[in-house]
């Protein structure tokens, strides 16, 4: 984020913790960034965004659910937890050896989502969040003709088809664009997207359109 801001000078807008983490380790200018909460509207020349809660996943929470079991204290050795939620979560032991700096540096904060609209243009919600059923009821609001789907990565996703389907159902949207659901580290196992493909096609008629990196995608 830190060269994209000296790139393209852009405002950005963002929660108070995502704010401190900008300026305090990616040298981002305290000029460009303004702090906004969920129920904010923002109005800039010919766009307008929403700002509506969402919900960030809680590994240990994800690591009950799957195995049944509650993830074991490493005692001293908190990287040696992490570590096995994600072999159970991602399906791998493979970790960058920055993992327990960027935790601290960039730690989790409200979890925020956006609607845009242009004027004269299609909304578009960026779902970046956990299929909460409060972040369900919220995504109502959206009234969105595209819909952004953060689908979890790994094993993640297992179990959570029908809700993260729900979501996108909530939106109102006529097409769904998932994301988030990359590799993310070496070894992790490729997210499976058949069951929530399916119950999408066979409940809806939104389009699941997923993204080939490289690629230019128009959309009417």
């Amino acid at each position: 984020m830190g060269k994209l801001a000296e790139r393209f000078n852009p405002k950005i807008f963002c929660s108070d913790v995502a704010a401190a983490s900008l300026k305090g380790f990616q040298g981002v200018s305290p000029a460009l960034i303004t702090e906004v909460k969920a129920g904010e509207v923002i109005h800039e020349e010919a766009l307008t965004v929403e700002v509506l809660k969402g919900v960030h996943v809680d590994f240990t929470k994800e690591y009950n659910r799957i195995t049944g079991r509650d993830l074991p204290d490493s005692g001293e050795d908190p990287m040696a937890t992490i570590k096995k939620a994600l072999h159970v979560v991602f399906g791998t032991d493979h970790v960058p050896d920055q993992l327990w700096d960027w935790m601290v540096q960039y730690p989790q904060g409200d979890q925020l989502n956006f609607v845009f609209e242009p004027t004269n243009g299609r909304r578009i919600y960026m779902a970046g969040s956990y299929p909460d059923p409060n972040v369900i009821e919220v995504a109502q609001q959206a009234e969105a003709y595209i819909t952004l789907l953060q689908v979890l990565p790994g094993r993640t996703l297992q179990g959570l088809e029908q809700q993260t389907a729900s979501l996108a159902m909530a939106s109102g949207c006529k097409i769904v664009i998932p994301q988030h659901y990359d590799t993310l580290f070496e070894g992790s196992e490729k997210t499976d997207l058949t069951e929530l493909k399916k119950i999408l096609e066979e409940k809806t008629d939104i389009i699941f359109q997923e993204l080939v990196p490289g690629r230019w995608y128009s959309f009417d």
